[in-house]
């Protein structure tokens, strides 16, 4: 039969940041909150940073980052490019770090928590649950979290706690091709074969309404469902 697929369904965006977007910094305290905007020579030198980011060169992309965090310490595409170019770079602990910063200054900010969650993901299964529950209660409404919860419980081989938790993942992101397959994977690993076929069709059907997915092959999901009703 086949994995359970390892590959996570809050990947680092790819790019990981968009620096087209105007940056607004928050500064005050309280009601007496105001909005103004990052200067216009921090928001160039993020441009350059982001330029050799998606060209690869992570090294230089720090640098620029670093420079343009020098010139307005919050800025949060600063901070979310410093930590997906540490992240490339393998330095995952400061990468969270630049992340858990982002996400002071921007609590609801996707590409930060979605970077963050990526990174705990990696970790050994046990430690992985630890901490991904611990974004959980901060962040229950972001179903990356809890379809990584159920994937660290798979790795463990609690295939309820993994069949539990990605549920709870699909009740928030219906459309989500990867959790409905992680979903139909656990149920086949855990032999109900009927509840998997569902599932695996549920699949085809999300992937036939143009959610397909490179990581999930259709000939394969076609070929298990046919041996799963063969049986």
């Amino acid at each position: 039969m086949p994995k359970l697929a390892a590959d996570s369904p809050a990947r680092m965006l790819d790019p990981p940041i968009n620096v087209r977007r105007a940056e607004m910094d928050l500064e005050g305290v309280g009601n007496a909150v105001r909005v103004r905007t990052v200067s216009q020579a921090a928001q160039d030198t993020v441009g350059t940073a982001y330029s050799a980011l998606v060209r690869g060169e992570y090294d230089t992309a720090l640098g620029f980052y670093d420079r343009a965090l020098k010139q307005e310490p919050n800025s949060v595409l600063a901070l979310l490019g410093r930590g997906a170019s540490l992240q490339k770079l393998g330095r995952k602990d400061e990468a969270r770090v630049a992340y858990d910063h982002a996400l002071k200054i921007d609590p609801q900010n996707r590409e930060a928590l979605s970077n963050l969650t990526s990174i705990e993901s990696e970790r050994a299964p046990g430690d992985a649950l630890s901490r991904l529950m611990a974004l959980e209660r901060d962040y229950p409404g972001f179903s990356p979290i809890k379809a990584q919860i159920g994937l660290a419980y798979a790795r463990m081989d609690n295939l309820e706690g993994a069949l539990d938790y990605l549920r709870r993942a699909v009740s928030i992101t219906p459309t989500a091709t990867l959790y409905q397959y992680n979903i139909a994977l656990v149920l086949d690993r855990m032999g109900r074969r009927e509840q998997a076929v569902e599932a695996y069709d549920q699949v085809l059907g999300s992937m036939s309404a143009g959610r397909a997915l490179p990581e999930i092959s259709v000939a394969d999901v076609q070929r298990r469902l046919t041996f799963l009703r063969a049986k």
